[in-house]
């Protein structure tokens, strides 16, 4: 708390004291500056019992300062359902703006069609508005998720051509009412954990989607859900890129969660995706990680477990992507168990 006069203080070593030798102690001091958001103060000291030396070095350190120096974390981005849970923009301000002083600039959004798409006509619904609105006004860059239902999680598959060409129509005038806002879109969420969703339907659906946007200049990104059992993942995108869909993709996201940052294995899961990419001529394709995060409900966890995993998860997933996007920004009230506290901030 801000208003707590308590010194939030931890001190351990970072050089084991052995048998008496030269020892070396950190010590963080984690109020946050009077002056700027973010700024904390540490010291070094430096101990030699034998030779009767000790020294200290005073420092501050700060996580705000990465925008303010324009280093930032443009890699990282946050996914939450913004335009659900503000859907009059109250409120909405207070996450984007944590996240901006961060230096994270991507928000990943669903855009609902049943909110877009009503009566048979295309028109941004008020939520939307409202959320494109604080994008702007934050110089925030939305990361879409295109739906292809009528409902918060009816995602039907399109097989007859005129499902499939009602599908392109729709993606067409998304595209075209929502380009100005971004350029990053991603082809339904997790079609893989659908058993009757097929790569090879999958693929379908991503071809309509391309071709209709393909003069647009905007990435469009095929996901899947990348935490089910490896070598089914491995299958089925060998299937989806079998099924030429390499040709209807700028980007390849998947998500990926684990029992903890480096239980994710996200470099395994890289590397396959790397030779999968390879072996169909594309190596070069993006990789984006558009979900991955911790509950601080998991498995026993807490805010504090959940705090010390997301930096360490962060670091180990940017490092394998050309974008990583943590789920979720902030908790997601009206839910309940595990997927009401996968918020960070």
């Amino acid at each position: 708390s801000k208003t707590d006069t308590k010194v939030y203080e931890k001190s351990f070593n970072v050089v084991p004291d052995i048998n008496g030798n030269v020892n070396a102690e950190l010590v963080l001091d984690m109020r946050e500056g009077t002056k700027t958001y973010g700024n904390f103060y540490g010291q070094i000291k430096v101990n030699d019992p034998k030779l009767g030396h000790t020294g200290s070095c005073d420092f501050d350190f700060s996580s705000a300062k990465t925008a303010e120096y324009g280093i930032g974390n443009s890699n990282i981005g946050f996914s939450n359902h913004l335009s659900l849970m503000y859907p009059n923009g109250d409120g909405m301000a207070e996450p984007i703006e944590k996240q901006k002083r961060m230096g994270s600039n991507v928000v990943r959004e669903d855009f609902y069609r049943y909110q877009y798409q009503k009566g048979g006509k295309y028109e941004l619904s008020d939520e939307q508005k409202i959320f494109f609105a604080e994008m702007q006004k934050w110089e925030m860059t939305p990361y879409l998720v295109l739906t292809s239902g009528v409902s918060f999680w009816d995602n039907p598959i399109k097989t007859t051509t005129e499902q499939l060409e009602s599908w392109a129509d729709y993606v067409k005038n998304a595209v075209r009412d929502t380009k100005q806002y971004t350029k990053y879109y991603e082809v339904l969420n997790e079609p893989n954990l659908n058993a009757d969703f097929t790569p090879e339907k999958y693929a379908q659906m991503l071809k309509y989607a391309y071709e209709a946007v393909m003069d647009e200049n905007v990435t469009i990104c095929a996901p899947a859900a990348g935490y089910t059992d490896y070598d089914t993942f491995m299958l089925w995108l060998d299937r989806l890129f079998a099924a030429g869909a390499g040709n209807y993709m700028d980007a390849i996201s998947y998500h990926r969660y684990g029992t903890s940052p480096e239980k994710n294995e996200i470099e395994k899961v890289n590397a396959g995706i790397k030779a999968l990419l390879s072996q169909y001529g594309l190596p070069d394709m993006p990789i984006i990680i558009s979900e991955f995060g911790w509950a601080a409900t998991q498995e026993e966890s807490s805010l504090m477990k959940q705090a010390k995993y997301a930096p360490r998860a962060m670091a180990i997933t940017a490092a394998y992507a050309d974008m990583a996007v943590w789920y979720g920004q902030i908790d997601i009230a009206d839910n309940i168990g595990d997927e009401a506290k996968w918020g960070v901030m």
